[in-house]
């Protein structure tokens, strides 16, 4: 405990850190691209009226959230290459970047899908009748007037997961 820290060692480090800042940065935007893909899809899957649909995105979305990603990622990386060779299929050939965008992307996915699901039900039930109303499809309502205003609520929840 009588260890104190120097603070004059700090600048030394700062070159290391930018020499790994656009690594850090591609592995952000790519698994924030990719979790939102999956985000959108379980969310969809959410907001079904197909009962096997919302059974499955559900259980994704709780076995999703519910694993840390520590674990996901000793499975990803440890476990899925293992369980390839047994198969038959060689894996050795993806980078560890790939295992790690793979990683954030599926254990944030559950969140997005989440948001997204809020989002989209915090859409007054009225402005959803009205577009029915002038003939827009569900599915076309969900992407003009439930994406317009579900988007403000999103964002504010989306910086969270940031």
């Amino acid at each position: 405990m009588g260890h104190k820290y120097d603070w004059a060692s700090i600048p030394s480090y700062i070159p290391k850190v930018m020499k790994a800042f656009p690594l850090t940065i591609e592995i952000l935007l790519l698994s924030l691209l990719f979790s939102l893909i999956i985000g959108a899809l379980v969310a969809v899957g959410a907001l079904s009226k197909n009962k096997v649909a919302r059974a499955v995105t559900k259980g994704w979305i709780s076995f999703m959230r519910g694993i840390p990603t520590l674990v996901l990622i000793f499975l990803l990386y440890l476990g899925l290459p293992q369980l390839m060779n047994a198969l038959g299929v060689n894996m050795s050939g993806i980078s560890k970047t790939t295992y790690i965008v793979a990683c954030l992307a599926l254990s944030t996915s559950a969140n997005m899908a989440e948001m997204m699901r809020a989002a989209y039900l915090s859409v007054n039930k009225g402005q959803r009748e009205a577009a029915y109303s002038v003939g827009m499809k569900p599915f076309k309502d969900c992407f003009s007037a439930g994406v317009r205003r579900s988007y403000s609520d999103a964002w504010k929840q989306h910086h969270n997961a940031l």
